[in-house]
Formats: structure tokens, C-alpha cells, sequence
């Protein structure tokens, strides 16, 4: 099943099509990595993930402050993958915070796409409902 959103109508990649973004956004550097892994792992809002610090993270959950959400509730994430836990920590244990913009960020993800080589555009909306569709 097709699933389109807004305007980008961008389709929800798939598991394999997740492993290749990943892997190339690896490929392209540490800090595009974090951000394609921890928008395909845990769904948050490309906002809340732009202001996430080294003091969200505690035994691989994060935990956003009220502020930072869009329903100003406080809440939990647990990080799914291993591997991208892994990466979180070690990325967190060098920078205390994510200083980039919503336009770089959103291009990190674009990037990554083109660069797993897939025929659709890979954006933050589209790694978040790939997580909402494995919640189904």
C-alpha cells in the first residue's frame, strides 16, 4: 500500500529501503548519520529532534522536556535498534547538542536518499511514518 503526504506526496520507504539511507548517510557523515537514525528509529518531529541534548539521553531512551514537544506533554522514546543506540551514545559522548538547522537537517535526509539511490524523495515526514507503520 501507497502512502502520500502533503504536498511532497513522499511514499514510506521500506525496511530495506531504511537500511540503504542509512547506510548512506554514513557514508556522507557522522551528524547526517544521527539524524537519519534517530528520525527512522524513533518517529520524533524533525523540531523536537533539532533541539535534542546529551541530557535527553539515559540508557538508550530519550527523554524530551514538555517544552520540546508539540502537545507541551513531557514523554519517553526508547531508542528500537542497537546499532543506533550505539551511535547515539558514542555521537553524544563528542557533542553535547544538535547545532543545525531545520533546512540542513531536511537536507541531510534528502541527501541520504539520493544517495541509497532510490527513485522516490526521502524526507523527514517520510522516516517518521515508516516508524508510525511499524507501530500498526
Amino acid at each position: 500500500m501507497e502512502h502520500t503526504h502533503g504536498d511532497n506526496m513522499s511514499e514510506v520507504p521500506t525496511d530495506g529501503e531504511i537500511s540503504r539511507i542509512i547506510e548512506a548517510a554514513s557514508e556522507q557523515g557522522a551528524t547526517k548519520e544521527l539524524v537519519v537514525r534517530l528520525l527512522a528509529d524513533t518517529g520524533m518531529r524533525l523540531s523536537t529532534l533539532l533541539e535534542i541534548d546529551e541530557s535527553w539521553l539515559e540508557s538508550g531512551i530519550i527523554h524530551i522536556p514538555e517544552e520540546d514537544t508539540k502537545v507541551e506533554e513531557g514523554r519517553s522514546v526508547p531508542i528500537q535498534d542497537e546499532d543506533t543506540q550505539e551511535f547515539v551514545e558514542a555521537w553524544f559522548s563528542v557533542h553535547s547538542e544538535l547545532d543545525i538547522s531545520r533546512t540542513t537537517a531536511y537536507r541531510y535526509v534528502k541527501k541520504a536518499g539520493e544517495g541509497a539511490g532510490l527513485d522516490k524523495e526521502v524526507t523527514p515526514m517520510a522516516l517518521r511514518r515508516y516508524v508510525a507503520e511499524d507501530l500498526k
